[in-house]
């Protein structure tokens, strides 16, 4: 049988940790402020994974993920706008 790597367990960990967040805001357990905080710090998460993939030579994706989570920090501190077009 094949043992998973260390990427594989960490996604799992990940995930499984979001969706036990998202679970206890849902149940009222963990406040809205900290649902707040969680939204605004995401996006810095992801340029960290962003620049661990680029360091690992996929420059693909890591410029994408790179980019992608600039833009939304960008969006929090106001100075572009997502918007939909209705």
């Amino acid at each position: 049988m094949r043992t998973p790597s260390m990427n594989q367990i960490a996604v799992a960990v990940i995930l499984s940790g979001l969706g036990v967040i998202i679970l206890l805001v849902n149940l009222g357990v963990i406040s809205f402020e900290i649902k707040e905080l969680f939204v605004v710090t995401y996006p810095f998460l992801l340029i960290v994974y962003g620049l661990v993939v680029l360091l690992l030579r996929q420059f693909g994706w890591g410029l994408f993920i790179v980019l992608f989570s600039s833009l939304l920090i960008m969006d929090r501190f106001g100075l572009i706008a997502f918007e939909f077009l209705v």
